[in-house]
């Protein structure tokens, strides 16, 4: 890692930002032979995140991380997962594990960000990558960037992987400040609990872990919660709206929400006795902004969070795996615009015909249906109350006397109640729309 004042004054490409968008840009660079500076404003690599999830597995990880599973620092592999709504002082979950989740290829695996940027960062130092930490770039130039106000260094292109908000991106006029439609805010608390008490208390061995999402909260604000399995810990937190969260300002608080989740009972059973240690706040992406927003200019690349690649469905959040997939894809139109010798828009369009073409881009529709249809008022509202209704009724006697209602009628009554029949009949189109 060299100081601001020992690197050399030109390169190939800058790459703002050492994420895991950011650092597989420039590692994907260098591998190509072009000459790249990686640039962190963090007093390190994996300083400045907050991250509380899984890694998603896809076959291009493998490719681009050989022997990933014996490679990279995971700290558990997902072989269950769990979906919950939560009603007052009841739960409601399904859940799936399957033996083939219990074998190399995992479909994912929770790790911790700044341990897994740190080494990830190592391997693009190895590759022949120039990485600046504690390093700001106050300004883009036409031949380059300004670094901290006060030093230029020059590149033919500039790859922005700065975050959800994108200061670079609004710099040169390619979207505005993100708008609170946007985005959604998310908490994380992280508990260190024990590995043989985790394993006892959610059915685990050796490094199975769980990842188990939540619907439904008594403020009915948009959004949901989440809990994942670490090692020797739980990270646990909610993610709403911040839309949602704007309109209901006067009558609660994220930070009431977040109180109130850690004290329903799946969350209070899982984390008796556990320490908490670390409390985290991230502005996360709702709609993908690629599809409204550009995603390349002259000489200027988009990728990651900064470009909303973010599925944000209510259910679950998948990111890291699309961050480190637009990184690579980059790379790749980075490589081609120096073969060519030219760094126009037009060129550069190539990256945007490269993410439609990828899963990315294929994935896109179907999770953004699905975002739409569970990041509504009547989902949030309503769904928790009828479920919980339908089960209570169906497992419930209320006295000796009293028969058992039939199936077909529980649920009808319960969908008059919550729904009504008209709109539980909108309901089913908007069902069949989010899933083809």
């Amino acid at each position: 890692m060299k100081q601001i004042n020992q690197i050399n004054q030109k390169f190939d490409a800058i790459v703002v930002g050492a994420g895991p968008a950011g650092t597989t840009a420039a590692l994907h660079i260098a591998k190509g032979g072009a000459k790249v500076l990686l640039i962190e404003r963090g007093k390190f690599v994996g300083a400045k995140n907050s991250f509380g999830g899984t890694l998603e597995y896809s076959p291009l990880l493998q490719q681009l991380i050989p022997d990933f599973w014996n490679t990279i620092p995971w700290e558990r592999f997902i072989n269950k997962r769990i979906f919950s709504t939560l009603h007052s002082d009841s739960h409601f979950s399904v859940s799936y594990d399957s033996s083939h989740f219990r074998s190399p290829p995992y479909p994912g695996c929770t790790l911790y960000r700044s341990v897994f940027d740190s080494w990830y960062a190592n391997k693009a130092l190895k590759a022949g990558v120039t990485l600046l930490t504690e390093t700001t770039v106050t300004q883009i130039t036409d031949n380059g960037v300004i670094l901290n106000s006060k030093q230029e260094v020059f590149a033919n292109m500039i790859v922005a992987a700065d975050g959800v908000l994108s200061k670079l991106s609004q710099s040169i006029g390619l979207r505005p400040e993100p708008q609170v439609e946007e985005c959604s805010l998310g908490l994380k608390l992280f508990y260190q609990l024990d590995e043989d008490i985790i394993n006892e208390r959610f059915n685990l061995q050796n490094r199975e872990g769980v990842c188990q999402f939540f619907l439904g909260n008594s403020a009915d604000i948009l959004g949901g919660g989440f809990l994942y399995t670490q090692l020797q810990g739980l990270s646990v937190g909610i993610v709403h709206s911040l839309s949602s969260l704007n309109k209901n300002y006067k009558r609660v608080n994220i930070h009431q929400l977040l109180e109130e989740f850690v004290s329903q009972s799946p969350l209070k059973w899982g984390l008796k006795h556990a320490k908490l240690m670390e409390y985290s706040a991230h502005i996360i992406p709702k709609i993908s902004s690629w599809k409204k927003y550009p995603i390349h200019h002259n000489r200027f690349l988009v990728v990651g969070d900064a470009a909303g690649f973010c599925y944000n469905t209510g259910l679950h959040i998948e990111g890291m795996n699309l961050a480190i997939e637009s990184g690579y894809l980059a790379a790749q139109t980075v490589l081609y615009a120096h073969k060519k010798g030219d760094f126009s828009k037009k060129t550069l369009n190539d990256y945007v015909e490269r993410i439609k073409e990828s899963s990315i881009g294929s994935n896109f529709r179907t999770n953004e249906r699905l975002g739409n249809f569970i990041n509504d008022d009547i989902v949030i509202k309503s769904y928790p109350r009828l479920i919980d209704e339908m089960v209570n009724r169906l497992l419930f006697k209320k006295n000796l006397y009293q028969k058992k209602e039939s199936i077909f009628f529980v649920f009808l009554d319960s969908i008059r109640k919550y729904l009504g029949i008209g709109k539980f009949f909108r309901e089913i189109i908007r069902i069949i729309k989010s899933i083809i």
